[in-house]
């Protein structure tokens, strides 16, 4: 693990500044209807204008609407806008977080509900909010994440932990780095990553026994 000061030092050589700038410029490539989805996630207007706090709160909220009930196929595009390096797991957490307790907050408790649809569409879009405000500024693949998650934003560990899960899911080269540098993060092996609850809520949510 390695000390934090150092860790902040290394950040603030990677940092991207225009990120999100970037993305909002990408967004013009999709076809129209994609691109007011994706403007909308970033509180823009339809034409890709930065809105004011209040109007682009409203507008976040019935684009990230729009975003759940996209098909998949459609959604990706938007998705490989924001996360060019891993769209796909991100989509598959997408998924994923259907299945997962619906509650969330420092009360939350274990709750599951079929008949209530609604209540997973809400986890799904907190926790793309969520991802959004943690990899912004850092256009680095699943990998990197899995090693420097303990010393980025506070919702890193839980929103990436299921990021890292959907990738394991996948049983695939890349799930299966994933899922070894979780272990040597909690067997304290891992040159810079550390044990965190990205480690735990990757490994039990992941369908792996051994994890």
């Amino acid at each position: 693990m390695l000390n934090r000061e150092v860790a902040q030092a290394q950040l603030r050589t990677v940092h991207v500044t225009a990120w999100r700038s970037q993305r909002i410029q990408r967004m013009g490539s999709l076809p129209e209807p994609l691109q007011v989805v994706g403007y909308g996630i970033f509180g823009c207007s339809a034409a890709g204008q930065r809105l004011d706090s209040p109007e682009s709160y409203k507008v976040q909220e019935r684009s990230l609407e729009q975003l759940d009930a996209l098909a998949p196929s459609d959604r990706l595009q938007v998705l490989a806008v924001i996360f060019p390096k891993f769209a796909l797991t991100v989509e598959a957490a997408w998924q994923l977080n259907a299945h997962l307790p619906y509650q969330t907050g420092y009360s939350r408790r274990s709750f599951r509900s079929p008949s209530h649809p609604e209540l997973s569409a809400d986890r799904r879009r907190n926790w793309f909010q969520q991802l959004i405000t943690v990899v912004e500024g850092y256009d680095q693949d699943l990998e990197w994440f899995v090693a420097w998650t303990p010393y980025l934003h506070y919702y890193a560990a839980e929103t990436l932990g299921i990021l890292f899960a959907a990738a394991i899911n996948q049983n695939d080269a890349l799930g299966q780095t994933i899922f070894d540098s979780l272990l040597a993060s909690a067997n304290g092996n891992h040159e810079i990553g550390a044990m965190g609850r990205h480690v735990t809520r990757a490994l039990l949510v992941a369908n792996r026994e051994d994890g």
